[in-house]
């Protein structure tokens, strides 16, 4: 099992390399990146 902190920092990383402009979802791509980590 994957360390929730790593994955709340691999989240956090994916979400800021991405543009501005996919960064507005914010919120939600983060969310879906923890839940595509977690499955």
């Amino acid at each position: 099992m994957i360390d929730p902190k790593k994955i709340e920092q691999i989240a956090r990383q994916v979400h800021e390399s991405m543009p501005k402009g996919i960064r507005e979802f914010g919120e939600d791509v983060e969310k879906k990146i923890r839940q595509t980590l977690q499955a």
